[in-house]
This record gives structure tokens, sequence and C-alpha cells, in this order.
């Protein structure tokens, strides 16, 4: 049960980024519109200058009044894109959404549960494929320099890979 009192209670600015992909994302609202949760504040939905009829697409839907729309007008691209909507984010907290992510109820008190152990920095989701087989459940740093991801693949069976990466960077805001 989510309280006033609870760090998370409208706290969290959920961020979905969009490219000519207007069906898909309208589909990613749905969904966040059917697993609504008192810990959203918003959602935000950065347009990276998709066409004019995707977008007209977006604006029809945006009628409903239950996400902001920012429409950039060219294609800043995946990060900046991004950045542009965290910049707008009013929550303390930030979730990084794909628009080709359907979440079901229940999913950002999951995440936030994670989220309240003062070691935890960020979190990661348990990814579905539609018919009900885990995707992929994590990610998580090893010895400096590496991160390991484990999950399942297509074929069902599991997987576990080590990663060399450049950089890992994660920190939790001075409180």
């Amino acid at each position: 049960m989510v309280t006033t009192s609870d760090p998370f209670c409208s706290n969290v600015s959920v961020i979905v980024l969009n490219y000519n992909q207007a069906a898909t994302t309208v589909e990613c609202l749905d969904a966040l519109a059917h697993a609504r949760s008192d810990l959203i504040r918003e959602i935000i939905l950065v347009d990276n200058g998709s066409a004019a009829e995707e977008l007209a697409i977006l604006r029809l839907r945006h009628a409903q009044g239950d996400f902001i729309l920012l429409e950039v007008g060219e294609n800043r691209f995946f990060g900046e894109g991004n950045n542009i909507g965290v910049d707008a984010a009013g929550g303390d907290y930030i979730v990084f959404l794909n628009n080709d992510a359907f979440v079901q109820p229940g999913w950002i008190e999951a995440l936030s549960t994670t989220m309240r152990d003062p070691y935890v920095a960020a979190v990661g989701p348990l990814f579905l494929y539609p018919d009900g087989r885990v995707q992929e459940v994590e990610h998580w740093p090893c010895r400096p320099a590496t991160w390991s991801k484990w999950g399942r693949g297509p074929c069902g069976d599991r997987t576990t890979t080590t990663h060399p990466t450049r950089w890992i960077s994660a920190r939790r805001p001075a409180s």
C-alpha cells in the first residue's frame, strides 16, 4: 500500500521515447494507463521528430491527458532524446521505458521495492516474451569494467554471459 509518506509516492517520472513508431508507442501508453500507480508522478513522451502522420496519432492519443507530449521537431537520437525527457521531469526517480515495452499492473511497485535498499542505485525489470517465457532477468556489474546478464534466450535455455565495457557508472543522488 502506498502512503503519502512513501518517498516514491507521486515521485517517479516515466520517460518514453518515440521516433516514427506511433502505433507501438500508443500500445505502450495504453499499458501504462492500465497499470496506473500512485507512485507515478508523470509520463513524459518525447517525440524525436516523427513524420507528420505519426505525430498526428500521438496528438490524438495525447487528448486523453494522461501524459506529457514533448515534440522535439527533429531526431535528437536515443541519448539526447531521453535527456530532454529527464530535463522536463519533476520526479526524483526516473524510469526509462522503451516504447515497445508493455508494463503489467504492479510493475513500478516491484521496481521501487528494490530501490528502497540504500545500496541500490539502479534497477532493471524482468523482460518477458509475449508467450510468457523469460527473455531477460537482470544485468549486474562484476569485476571492474565488466557486466553480466542472466536470462533465457529465444530457445528457452539459460544463458549467463560476461561482457567487457569501457565504464560503468551508477550513483545515488545525495540526500
